[in-house]
């Protein structure tokens, strides 16, 4: 296929993303074109050069022995092919001997026999290297390649390959068998093919697959320890594969798939359809290294790495100028016992319909995916670790999606006794980033166990929305903090299940947007609070509105008596309105409170519940309208003498107040349990059972701005000495701040202060006790 073909003239289309058909056909018939026009069944017209030292011999009539006595030699051919049944063999002074054969005419090498050496076998052939099915190559090293390489390099150990000015697109394609144990298999050219048949096998050892114009290799002993493909502008038609059906296997070594192209295709330029394998035997690792410079890395096949005991297992997946592609039914599976790492990472897109698993057994886990765009698709995305597990998604410039049945997994699996035994400090987390609007339809869980575990999910949008369905964080055991944070320049919506929840400290859920926020799922948090932090929700929308459909769970879980920051829940609307429905907030060791503030407007539409030593339900609106739904219920209720008491407090000025329910405050003994709101409310008897009056369900009062209401109730204890001065048979308290309030009292009050326009104070105070020590009108 040339530069000039139709494929390498294809403009990038995301929508219609072209196959590799064309190139497969070329491939196809150049594999026929070769095996046709092989000139012998073994190779001939040899030409043993100087330095070097060989003799070649042909001891039977489909046999050829090549007896290389010198350490490198190079050996030009007229032409090198070996027919079904015949074989060629090299014999080489140790497995660290190179012999470069060069073929210098004019048709490709057809390895359809058999090849053996004891030391590595270079070969070049600028026209074609095809190995077909019955092919069986046993070597201590291998380089078939159609990129040319000077003698006076080779002999100097400096191994670059580059294209011939002239000669045609070079093909490498394998069909056979191809096994250089414990060194390295390299198929280098323009276009390099694994085939359906083909399967090629490194135990120990090194395979790479490299397309370009120009390769070098770094070579030592028998091993392949690095290559580079430098940047070209005389072609843009390389690639390479492992076609469907292709294997690719180098347990104890590594696996490395790299193409680079002057021009970006449209297209693979490094297609995985088949299998890959690198499973840690014999004291080595495996690794897997894909690399497609100028075009896309198309992944349909299965990638499989393994580690050793103790050691490491790594998988990377690398596009530049192109997409990382996981198709439906490919797989990564990537397991280590001291750490497990897959890396995907694109200048342009990753988009994931397969599924990705990194696991170790006795360590660390983590997936790293970084592109202008992501699209995870339906794939299952597991990072399992034994102390840590980790995903990072990172969109860079632009958005990450994911379908319903999609997930984000990174959990831990030591349990409680052995990350004890470990140290502790483990953690699972997801983060999620970049600029763009991210919408995330699947499952997001962090989870692990043991002392001092933390569980966190981040997702973040610098200039865009973030949609969610369900996300929990969960520190099991004695873990010390579970903490879920969403962050978003636009709007947030959740339509599932949002959690967090740890056994030894607090845990948290913060939503912080520009705009809207909406949520139709239930919120739960559930945490150990202690002296650090409380456990909490908090909730601020900015230039939108503030939806919460489902049930909003807020526990502090710490024993009784034991210090804690208690339990608490913020709804901010700084613009729009607040609409929620059931709250509970709850902590039995220390306070709880409620607070919501609605700009324009906040709706309950749904029972509030507010328990700790104190309770505080606190709700805002600045002159619009605060509304508790027909038969729903707030209530702060403390629930430890002496510590603190109750209060429920609605504050509209120049607003109106529509209750359709009950207002409650209640604590034990004389504690104070007070509701305040402001508008005044009519009052109705006290409730069946409870001394505290209750506010009419009536239309609401408005309050003309001139008309002064009672205002805000200072509490002081009995023990503060109260000094007052006469002052028109009224008593004087110094510096005390006026606030209009209407206030309800569940036990008595020391003083309270009034607010002008001659107000009769007594008959705006409601108490169920006496007595009322001091009052104040100023």
């Amino acid at each position: 296929m040339s530069a000039n073909s139709p494929a390498a003239g294809k403009k990038n289309n995301l929508d219609s993303r072209p196959t590799l058909t064309v190139r497969k056909l070329a491939v196809a018939l150049a594999l026929c074109f070769g095996a046709e026009h092989a000139v012998a069944v073994l190779p001939s017209g040899q030409n043993v050069l100087v330095p070097g030292s060989a003799t070649i011999t042909a001891p039977s009539s489909n046999g050829l022995l090549v007896n290389v006595t010198s350490n490198k030699a190079v050996i030009n051919w007229n032409a090198f092919s070996i027919s079904n049944g015949n074989s060629v063999q090299f014999v080489q002074p140790n497995s660290s001997a190179v012999v470069l054969n060069r073929v210098t005419g004019s048709s490709a090498s057809d390895i359809s026999g058999n090849l053996l050496a004891n030391g590595q076998v270079f070969l070049v052939n600028p026209n074609g290297i095809f190995f077909g099915a019955t092919a069986h190559v046993d070597v201590g090293g291998l380089v078939a390649s159609t990129l040319d390489i000077s003698d006076t390099n080779f002999m100097n150990g400096v191994y670059a390959f580059s294209k011939v000015g002239g000669s045609p697109t070079g093909q490498v394609v394998n069909n056979g068998s191809i096994s250089a144990s414990g060194a390295y298999a390299a198929l280098l050219g323009e276009q390099v093919s694994n085939g359906a048949t083909g399967v090629i096998s490194s135990a120990g050892g090194k395979i790479a697959l490299l397309g370009g114009e120009g390769v070098t290799l770094s070579i030592g002993g028998n091993q392949l320890l690095s290559f580079t493909i430098p940047q070209t502008a005389l072609n843009n038609a390389a690639f390479v594969q492992n076609s469907a059906g292709g294997q690719l296997l180098a347990d104890g070594g590594s696996i490395n798939m790299a193409a680079r192209v002057a021009n970006v295709l449209s297209g693979a330029v490094v297609n995985q359809a088949g299998v890959v394998r690198a499973l840690g035997v014999a004291q080595k690792n495996g690794q897997v290294y894909l690399s497609a410079d100028g075009g896309d890395l198309e992944v349909s096949g299965s990638i499989n790495v393994g580690g050793l005991a103790g050691g490491t297992a790594t998988a990377s997946l690398i596009a530049t100028g192109g997409s990382v592609n996981l198709r439906n039914g490919s797989s990564m599976n990537v397991s280590g016992d001291s750490s497990a790492a897959i890396n995907l990472q694109s200048s342009n897109q990753v988009n994931l319909t397969g599924d990705v698993l990194a696991q170790s057994a006795s360590g660390a886990a983590n997936v790293s995916i970084a592109a202008n765009a992501i699209a995870l698709g339906s794939a299952n995305v597991a990072v399992t670790g034994f102390m840590s597990s980790y995903i990072s998604v990172s969109a860079g410039n632009g958005s990450v999606t994911q379908n319903a049945d999609g997930q984000l997994r990174a959990v831990t699996t030591a349990t409680e006794q052995q990350a004890a035994n470990a140290g502790g400090g483990a953690f699972a987390g997801i983060v999620v980033g970049g600029v763009g609007s991210h919408t995330l339809g699947g499952t997001l869980e962090a989870g692990t166990a043991g002392p001092q575990a933390q569980a966190f999910l981040s997702v973040t949008s610098d200039t865009g929305s973030v949609s969610l369905n369900q996300a929990t964080a969960h520190a099991d055991g004695s873990g010390n903090a579970s903490d879920i944070a969403i962050s978003a320049a636009g709007n947030i919506t959740g339509s599932g299940a949002i959690g967090s929840s740890a056994g030894a400290g607090p845990a948290s859920v913060t939503m912080n947007a520009g705009g809207s926020v909406t949520l139709g799922g239930d919120l739960t948090v559930s945490g150990i609070s202690g002296t650090d932090r409380a456990t909490l929700a908090s909730l601020s929308a900015g230039s939108g509105n503030m939806l919460v459909s489902g049930r909003i769970s807020i526990t502090d879980t710490t024993a009784p008596n034991v210090a804690s920051n208690g339990a608490g829940l913020g709804l901010n609307a700084s613009q729009g309105r607040v609409t929620a429905g059931d709250i509970s907030v709850t902590s039995v060791a220390g306070p709880a409170q409620v607070l919501v503030n609605g700009t324009a407007g906040v709706a309950l539409s749904g029972d509030v519940a507010v328990s700790g030593q104190s309770a505080l339900v606190n709700v805002t609106a600045s002159g619009t309208d605060i509304a508790l739904a027909t038969g729903k219920t707030v209530l702060a209720q403390s629930t430890s003498l002496g510590g603190g008491g109750a209060l429920v407090n609605l504050d509209t000025p120049s607003g109106t107040l529509h209750i359709a329910g009950s207002l409650r405050a209640q604590a034990p003994g004389n504690d104070s349990a007070r509701v305040i709101t402001n508008p005044l409310l009519p009052v109705a008897a006290p409730a069946p059972g409870s001394s505290v009056p209750a506010p009419l369900a009536a239309t609401p009062v408005v309050l003309p701005p001139s008309q002064s209401v009672l205002t805000r109730l200072l509490n002081i204890t009995r023990s503060t000495p109260i000094n007052p001065l006469a002052q028109n048979d009224l008593i004087v308290m110094p510096a005390w701040n006026i606030v209009t309030r209407s206030v309800y009292s569940l036990s008595t009050f020391d003083a309270a202060l009034f607010g002008d326009e001659g107000l009769n104070p007594t008959s705006e105070i409601l108490i169920d006790a006496d007595p009322i020590n001091a009052a104040m009108k100023k």
